[in-house]
């Protein structure tokens, strides 16, 4: 009774809700055993109340006034006027005052409960094992195809040209590929075999 008792006072502020529960449960227990206890008698020793009677009740008195409301005190028909005939006898009531039962439980100050805060484990995504070429940037453009184009055609300067506009313009050519324009100067005998030279890209 007493950790119920503690927190319901304030006396204790760190009472867990489980310990709050078994001891409110374990009062009214006691009390249920009384009321099965009692059957036809008026008191505990039969029909003359007894010291017994004072004691027990006199161990009642704060959980009448705090947890035992009257909703309980209705279930236990018995217990409940049992407990107010040895409240109203007048040796009780020269030590220990006028009782007055609660008709509601008061409620306790307990322990604030931390809700547990759930951790979630990152998402380790899978690598995937790179395959040879991944990277470079996706595009259409096929340099072999582009070179063999080009070297092939008469007209380098202007189709040529204008159709390597066409191809480094287009959507899926992703800017892959950059052309760069070199001042090349001959030297010696360079040149003077074509073969040499024609296919340098």
């Amino acid at each position: 009774m007493m950790p119920a008792l503690m927190a319901i006072f304030g006396f204790k502020q760190d009472t867990e809700t489980a310990a709050f529960t078994a001891s409110n449960t374990a009062c009214k227990n006691n009390f249920k055993a009384i009321n099965s206890s009692l059957c036809d008698n008026q008191y505990l020793c039969g029909n003359t109340i007894t010291i017994a009677d004072y004691i027990v009740a006199n161990g009642h008195v704060l959980a009448f006034q705090t947890m035992l409301d009257a909703g309980f005190c209705k279930a236990m028909g018995k217990a409940a006027a049992w407990f107010k005939r040895v409240i109203a006898q007048p040796a009780f009531v020269k030590v220990m005052g006028v009782v007055q039962c609660t008709a509601k439980a008061m409620k306790p100050i307990l322990k604030p409960e931390v809700k547990a805060v759930k951790v979630v484990a990152p998402v380790v995504k899978k690598e995937e094992k790179k395959k040879e070429g991944d990277q470079f940037v996706k595009t259409d453009f096929v340099l072999y195809d582009y070179k063999t184009y080009l070297v092939n055609l008469k007209d380098m300067g202007g189709e040529g040209i204008a159709k390597t506009k066409e191809m480094f313009q287009s959507k899926e050519f992703n800017n892959a590929f950059s052309y760069w324009h070199f001042k090349y100067d001959k030297y010696g005998d360079e040149g003077q075999v074509h073969y040499k030279f024609v296919n340098l890209l």
